[in-house]
């Protein structure tokens, strides 16, 4: 009996120290939890604009809309810029590498060009001082234009001496390149009037 007193009277005892420590713990959860919300919730003049309710009227969703519509605007625009921006600096890229390219084909044709001079004129040389029937035989097996390029390249002596040793059809086939490369008169063009004996 004595035994049963002493457990309840410690326990009657222990019931003041438990409801201090339940109260420091709820007024410390409490603090945390006012400071959490502070921290989360913005200050009046930041926070963010709040949607009409279900039930608003139409002045106050069209007032709500003019007063988002400038920042919607201001951030497509910005938006917009940015992607501009991002695609100005692609095509410079671009345009960067195109004219590498360019300068680099230009400067490959201009070697090309070099080389196809020297060496139309290495070919002139050589035509120039081989025999007659031997440089026929060589020009008779060549494109008629790369050939009349090349008699016209020739002095006029060296020239009708392969023309005179070449086939009869290439010759002619020659000429006609030759003929049609001059600046000739046409040959619509009205002859002059004979004038007749006596006047």
């Amino acid at each position: 009996m004595m035994r049963s007193r002493r457990k309840v009277l410690a326990v009657l005892g222990l019931v003041p120290f438990f409801g201090l420590v339940n109260t420091a713990l709820a007024q410390k959860a409490g603090n945390t939890a006012t400071q959490n919300k502070s921290a989360t919730v913005p200050s009046a003049p930041s926070a963010q604009r709040t949607l009409p309710s279900a039930n608003a009227s139409q002045d106050e969703i069209e007032k709500f809309c003019g007063n988002i519509d400038s920042q919607a605007a201001d951030a497509r625009f910005e938006l917009q810029s940015q992607q501009l921006q991002q695609l100005r600096t692609q095509i410079d890229d671009r345009i960067k590498v195109l004219e590498e390219k360019r300068q680099e084909y230009e400067n490959w044709l201009n070697k090309r060009n070099e080389f196809l001079a020297k060496a139309q004129d290495s070919l002139v040389n050589i035509i120039s001082k081989m025999r007659p029937d031997a440089a026929a035989a060589q020009l008779a097996l060549v494109d008629d234009f790369a050939a009349a390029a090349i008699m016209l390249k020739l002095t006029p002596r060296v020239s009708s001496a392969i023309m005179n040793e070449l086939p009869p059809e290439k010759s002619a086939n020659l000429t006609k390149v030759l003929v049609s490369a001059q600046k000739l008169p046409p040959e619509n063009k009205p002859a002059p009037k004979a004038v007749k004996a006596g006047q």
